[in-house]
């Protein structure tokens, strides 16, 4: 099957100040003459996608990249609008959302559905979105994919993608445990397992990673301050070092 390069080359961001929209510009990657054809009638032949970042949205130009051209004269499916051979779906991992239109020849989606957690997809590359699909759908998902499991295998490293992902501290998760880093015999060779995703107004909290001496280490949800709360907090830290009491200012 044709791999799926996702290749995310920031050349600059700019800030659009009539309409306050971000921009990041990406260089055009047209084909070469003899662009290789897919090698099947269901193979990738396309991708497109906008990114977020804690919440900041970017409009990508020029991300359009035709992977492979159809067999038999076929027109892969670049249109957004379009969808009758394309899905689009939503790679959530560390905070940066991405929504990819991934297009194929004739597009055969697997017979079942994927459960809730249940691993979908695995990817390859360096860094979080610079990736290409190695392994592709298992199932049918209908849910965002989060981050289920990554690891490193020489220059590469791999993301296995879950069909959704529950909430720490919740029924199904009554823990706020979130991920587990374990050793794999150096600095830069660990593995992470997302056990769920925290619950609005928290995050999984940042930390010593584990060692050879300490092999395991397990991350929890803690909740994010707000500016008001952090603005009360150093009000009350003045005032306790003016000697006033906690309750002397609002």
């Amino acid at each position: 099957m044709t791999l799926l390069a996702f290749i995310v080359v920031c050349l600059c961001v700019a800030i659009g100040a009539s309409e306050n929209i971000n921009y990041i510009i990406l260089p055009p990657n047209p084909l070469p003459p003899e662009a290789p054809t897919c090698t099947s009638y269901s193979g990738l032949c396309h991708l497109a996608y906008n990114l977020t970042d804690n919440g900041n949205s970017y409009q990508v130009y020029h991300s359009e990249q035709e992977i492979c051209r159809c067999p038999g004269g076929k027109q892969c499916e670049t249109d957004w609008s379009k969808s009758s051979s394309s899905m689009t779906r939503t790679f959530t991992n560390g905070g940066q959302e991405v929504e990819v239109k991934i297009s194929y020849c004739k597009l055969r989606q697997p017979d079942t559905i994927c459960r809730i957690n249940e691993p979908a997809l695995v990817t390859r590359g360096r860094g979080a979105f610079t990736f290409e699909i190695v392994s592709d759908f298992s199932c049918r998902c209908y849910r965002p994919l989060f981050a289920h499991r990554s690891w490193r295998e020489g220059d590469y490293d791999y993301i296995e993608y879950a069909c959704g992902k529950p909430r720490c501290g919740m029924n199904r998760l009554p823990s706020s445990e979130c991920t587990t880093i374990t050793w794999n015999g150096a600095p830069d060779m660990l593995n992470h397992t997302y056990v769920c995703r925290c619950r609005r107004g928290e995050e999984c909290t940042s930390g010593l990673l584990p060692t050879a001496e300490k092999t395991t280490v397990v991350r929890s949800c803690e909740r994010v301050p707000t500016s008001t709360t952090i603005e009360r907090r150093r009000r009350r830290s003045i005032l306790r070092k003016l000697g006033s009491g906690d309750n002397a200012y609002p």
